[in-house]
């Protein structure tokens, strides 16, 4: 992708108001390349807390049913 799309994809995308957009040159923490149409976009300053809260429950979830399946 040249850097001339890129930053086109940027502006209609909103990423300059995107909480998930990174420093440069980190750039956006959710996509390696800007999509065309961008689903991630939020303005929640705490997602990535909440993402990783998740994260943590799942795996929780999944050890509990790990080892109930190795009781059985």
């Amino acid at each position: 992708m040249t850097r001339t799309k890129s930053q086109e994809l940027r502006k209609k995308n909103n990423c300059s108001t995107c909480e998930r957009r990174g420093n440069f040159p980190i750039g956006c923490q959710v996509f390696v390349e800007e999509p065309e149409n961008c689903w991630a976009h939020t303005t929640d300053k705490r997602w990535l807390i909440k993402a990783e809260n998740e994260i943590k429950r799942y795996a929780m979830m999944k050890k509990l049913e790990e080892d109930r399946h190795d009781r059985a």
